[in-house]
């Protein structure tokens, strides 16, 4: 099996290294690094530190991957054991993540041959290195596969239906091996890398899987398209589910399952469902470091995509996961965080996942040059990006607004809704080449803000009238806070996260008046309305005169 899938591998690879899909993938970059650092994510940490999960899991993730009692969870009508079901729901959220480009790129290099002769030079190209590479591997079957669709494709009259038929049909074949070569690799790194041997033995099992799906739905495909001569393409590839979906499509069709495995993941409620996932989750992070630094360094751009996307959506499943608990009611969930401050859970968490969006729209971009630091903003204000000590805002982003992760000459940045927090958080990548402040302002209401300056932490009020300065973010991070008529106070970030404001800027409460007009005035009402603290104070003052009566008295005899 692992010979049959790497032979594939191999193959694809080649083959997408010998076509000029896109430009070369950077091989480094701030955000690259940024998403790798495990220290980063607040559930890694919490998996790590928790004595929970040191004592439990590796018996827990064991019979996982070996107890019938877990079979089943996900779809009743099939055998399925959990690490499966976590390790599947994780490709499924990869591939909503990943943009495979490879359809596109087929279809722009055969559709822009000029003539008859030139489509059948291009074709020629492609499938004698393809075949050179399958032959050399012995994987047969694919080099009669593109054999087939090249031979065809060369047939066919140039320009008509057809031919684009063909083309279709050709391109959405690569397409769906690229991707399920890029999962073949993965899984095959987590097969032979992982500490966790569940997810191993899943991992194994999912790849030869895929490659088993995948080879049968083109088989289906070609021969339908030599059948009906191309005319059908379009519509016999989207039934064979050969779209940017594909490998979802083929697991689920190998495992019978019509269920969102993601959903299913992401909102148990069993303890130790939920602490299998958030386990199982850490280890594949803790394994898949070296395979996506690779795969950024292997100058394929498609690759470089699939890994960003591999690690942004493994990532953000596990912050989702974490931050679940910071807002669960079922005593088994809460109890599993009693230990730890939920407010910095939901802060956190909601952070790192605004910072992913923004990194994703980087990575896709391929613009991953010249950041050197995020910073990241929640709280029920106006938030305006400036140039250190400048007055003009080079982004304003306003309170209550989504921003779709955008990319400018200052930084990348996001305002995404948080559901734990209720609020927007705005999220920025820095460029190089200047210092910057982030202004908050606007606020209608009290509030309390948190900025996240790399992996240093602040805590503001926020209030009518107030603004709030996050300087020099990059090089020496702090907080200015402005009250009108008042004098500026300056605050250092910290780095650890601080859940109360600093008093000496805290927004005042507004005292109100008692209701009597004078200290001697013993009315239990304010403004119309009962006094219950002051009632509360004066019942339980009157029991400490009586025992202090009492005590006298005892006293004198």
């Amino acid at each position: 099996m692992k010979k049959k899938i790497l032979a594939v591998i191999l193959a694809v690879m080649m083959l997408v290294c010998t076509v000029p899909f896109g430009a070369s993938a950077a091989n480094d970059g701030y955000v690259r690094s940024e998403i790798l650092d495990n220290s980063n994510y607040y559930h890694f940490e919490y998996v790590e530190k928790e004595d929970y999960f040191k004592k439990s899991i590796s018996l827990s993730t064991a019979l996982g991957g070996y107890d019938n009692a877990w079979f089943n969870y996900f779809d009743k009508s099939v055998d399925i054991n959990y690490a499966k079901a976590v390790l599947l729901s994780l490709i499924e959220q990869v591939e909503a993540e990943y943009n495979n480009q490879t359809f596109e790129e087929v279809i722009k290099i055969l559709s822009g041959a000029k003539d008859a002769m030139e489509v059948i030079q291009k074709v020629g190209e492609i499938s004698q290195k393809v075949t050179d590479v399958l032959d050399f591997t012995q994987a047969e079957e694919w080099g009669d596969t593109i054999g087939i669709l090249g031979t065809a494709i060369k047939a066919a009259n140039y320009g008509n239906e057809i031919y684009e038929a063909y083309v279709k049909g050709y391109a959405m074949i690569l397409s769906a091996k690229a991707a399920s070569a890029f999962y073949g690799d993965f899984l095959t790194y987590l097969a032979e890398n992982c500490e966790n041997e569940a997810v191993r033995v899943a991992a194994a099992e999912i790849a030869e899987t895929i490659d088993k799906e995948m080879q049968e739905a083109v088989d289906e495909l070609v021969a339908s398209l030599v059948e009906n001569a191309g005319k059908d393409a379009a519509t016999i590839a989207a039934e064979a589910a050969l779209d940017s979906y594909g490998v979802t499509a083929a697991i689920k069709g190998a495992y019978k399952t019509v269920v969102s495995l993601a959903d299913k993941l992401l909102k148990t409620k069993d303890k130790t469902e939920f602490m299998i996932s958030l386990a199982e989750t850490c280890y594949i992070e803790k394994c898949f470091g070296d395979w996506a630094k690779a795969a950024f360094e292997s100058e394929n751009a498609d690759f470089a995509s699939f890994a960003g996307s591999t690690v942004i959506a493994v990532r953000a499943c596990g912050e989702k996961l974490l931050a679940k608990l910071a807002n669960a009611k079922t005593s088994a969930l809460v109890n599993m965080i009693q230990k730890y401050d939920a407010t910095e859970i939901k802060v956190r968490t909601a952070a790192e996942l605004a910072k992913l969006d923004v990194a994703a729209a980087i990575l896709d971009a391929d613009a991953d040059s010249g950041y050197v630091k995020s910073v990241v903003v929640t709280g029920k204000t106006n938030v305006a990006l400036k140039a250190a000590g400048a007055e003009e805002a080079l982004i304003t982003v306003e309170n209550d607004i989504e921003v779709p992760a955008t990319i400018g000459a200052a930084g990348a940045y996001t305002s995404v809704y948080n559901e734990g927090l209720g609020e927007y958080v705005k999220a920025f990548y820095l460029k190089e080449g200047s210092d910057y402040d982030v202004v908050l302002s606007g606020a209608v209401k009290n509030a309390t803000a948190y900025a996240v300056a790399g992996k240093s932490f602040g805590c503001i009020d926020t209030t009518a009238g107030r603004v709030i300065t996050l300087k020099s973010v990059i090089s020496a991070p702090s907080i200015v806070v402005v009250d009108p008529e008042k004098e500026a106070v300056e605050l250092a970030f910290t780095a650890e996260f601080e859940k109360t404001c600093d008093p000496s800027v805290a927004v005042e409460k507004e005292t109100k008046p008692s209701g009597g007009s004078s200290s001697s005035g013993s009315s239990s009402s304010s403004n119309g309305k009962f006094d219950f603290g002051k009632i509360f104070s004066d019942f339980f003052q009157s029991i400490i005169n009586a025992f202090m009566s009492i005590f006298n008295i005892f006293k004198k005899k």
